[in-house]
C-alpha cells in the first residue's frame, strides 16, 4: 500500500507529508503539513485527519476494512460510531472514555481502539451479552439495530478474509438479531403548530446573520429534510424560478422538494446575507456572526435545532420536525405514497412509522365515516 492515497470517507487523511483533499471541497492534492490543512474543511474533519488513517487501519482490522466498503460519508460515520459503541461495551475496562464530540473530543482515538479488538475471536455468548446490554441500557431501537448491524457486517468481513467459518458467521447473525418494532415504545414526538411558530420566532427576531441562517435551516427541517441533507445543500441545487430544491439523500438518492410560503421566505432571507457565490448553502459562523469560510456539518444543524427550540421553551430534535412534517401532510390528506417520496423513503411502511400525531387525531379518524345504525324507535 502506497504512503499517499485518496481519502476514504470524506475526511482528509495524512500520510507522511502528503495531504489529499476530497473533491467536494473543490481542492486538489498538495504537499502540506497537517497544520496547513485548508480552511474549507470543517473543524471535526481536521481533528480526525490529524489522528487516524483508515486505510492503514484496514490492513490489520476487519472493522476498518468494512467501513471502507461503504459508499457514503454519512454511512461511514454512522458505522464508525456504532462500532465504537459496541467495542466500548465488549471491552469496557480497556476502552478510552469519551471526551465529548467535535474538535475537543476523541472520536478518532476511540474508533482506533474499536479497530484493535479481536473481532475474529469473539465468542458467540459474548455477542449475546452485547445485544442484551444495549437493550438493558435502554438505547433507542434504531441505535440498537444499527450497532448490531455494524457488528454483523464486521463479522462478515472476517468471514470474507477467511477468519471464521460460514457456520460461525450464521450463528453470530442469529445471536445479533435486531429488535422488532413492537419491542420498544416509539421515540420522538409531534411538534404542534404553536411550538413551530415560537421556534421560528427566535430566528426572525434575531437581527444577526446567524438568525437568518438558523431560520432557513429550521425551515428546511420543518419541510422534512434530514439534517445531513441540509448541511450538504449547494447553491446550484436551488431553482429560484419554481422554488425547487434538489436534495441528495441516503444512498446518494436524489429527489426534489419545493420551497413555498414561509420556507421560501426564510431561505431567501438567508441567501440575501450569503450572496450568490457557488458552494454550500450554509456556512459556519463564529460567535461574532462572521463567516468562518467552511460549510456546516450535520452536527451544526442538530445544535441549531436544539438551541433554538430550547430558547423557545419547546425543546425538540431535527427528526422530530421531520416526523411532524409527515404527520401534518398525512392529516392534510396527502396519500402516504406521495409523502414517502417527498421525504425520501423507498418504502411507505417506513413513512408510517414516523407518525407521531396525538391520540386526538386518531379519535377524529373514527368520525370520518358514519355508521348507519339507529336505535329502535328513533326512526
Amino acid at each position: 500500500m502506497s504512503k499517499c492515497q485518496t481519502p476514504i470517507f470524506g475526511i482528509i487523511f495524512v500520510y507522511d507529508n502528503c495531504t489529499y483533499e476530497k473533491e467536494r471541497y473543490n481542492l486538489t492534492m498538495t504537499k502540506k503539513t497537517p497544520s496547513d490543512i485548508v480552511r474549507h474543511v470543517s473543524k471535526n474533519d481536521k481533528d480526525i485527519a490529524r489522528q487516524i488513517s483508515l486505510a492503514q487501519l484496514a490492513d490489520e482490522s476487519p472493522a476498518a476494512a468494512y467501513v471502507r466498503t461503504l459508499n457514503t460519508d454519512t454511512g461511514r460515520r454512522a458505522m464508525m460510531q456504532a462500532l465504537t459503541l459496541a467495542a466500548s461495551i465488549l471491552y469496557p475496562d480497556n476502552f478510552p472514555a469519551s471526551k465529548g464530540k467535535g474538535r475537543g473530543g476523541n472520536a478518532a482515538q476511540r474508533f482506533t481502539a474499536a479497530c484493535s479488538i479481536p473481532w475474529a475471536f469473539l465468542p458467540i455468548a459474548r455477542l449475546g451479552e452485547l445485544r442484551a446490554e444495549l437493550i438493558r441500557r435502554k438505547y433507542a431501537r434504531q441505535t440498537v439495530n444499527q450497532t448490531l448491524t455494524a457488528v454483523r457486517n464486521v463479522l462478515r468481513q472476517v468471514w470474507l478474509d477467511n477468519g471464521i467459518t460460514g457456520d460461525t458467521l450464521e450463528r453470530s447473525k442469529l445471536t445479533l438479531a435486531g429488535m422488532r418494532e413492537h419491542d420498544t415504545d416509539p421515540v420522538g414526538r409531534h411538534v404542534n403548530g404553536d411550538e413551530l411558530r415560537r421556534i421560528l420566532l427566535t430566528c426572525s427576531k434575531d437581527p444577526t446573520p446567524g438568525g437568518a441562517r438558523d431560520g432557513a435551516i429550521l425551515a428546511l427541517l420543518i419541510i422534512g429534510l434530514r439534517r445531513m441533507e441540509v448541511s450538504n445543500l449547494t447553491l446550484s441545487d436551488y431553482t429560484p424560478a419554481d422554488g425547487g430544491l434538489r436534495v441528495v439523500g441516503k444512498g446518494n438518492k436524489t429527489r426534489k422538494v419545493y420551497l413555498t410560503n414561509g420556507s421560501r421566505d426564510a431561505f431567501e432571507v438567508w441567501l440575501n446575507y450569503r450572496g450568490n457565490d457557488d458552494g454550500n448553502v450554509f456556512y459556519s459562523m463564529n460567535k461574532g456572526g462572521k463567516f468562518e469560510g467552511y460549510s456546516i456539518t450535520s452536527q451544526t444543524v442538530y445544535n441549531v435545532c436544539l438551541e433554538r427550540s430550547a430558547a423557545a421553551g419547546c425543546a425538540c430534535k431535527p427528526h422530530d420536525l421531520r416526523r411532524t412534517f409527515i404527520g401534518n401532510t398525512l392529516s392534510a390528506g396527502v396519500d402516504i405514497v406521495t409523502v414517502s417520496r417527498i421525504v425520501g423513503h423507498s418504502n411507505p411502511k417506513t413513512t408510517a412509522r414516523y407518525d407521531r400525531r396525538p391520540e386526538e387525531t386518531r379519535r377524529q379518524a373514527f368520525e370520518v365515516l358514519p355508521i348507519p345504525y339507529q336505535r329502535e324507535g328513533s326512526i
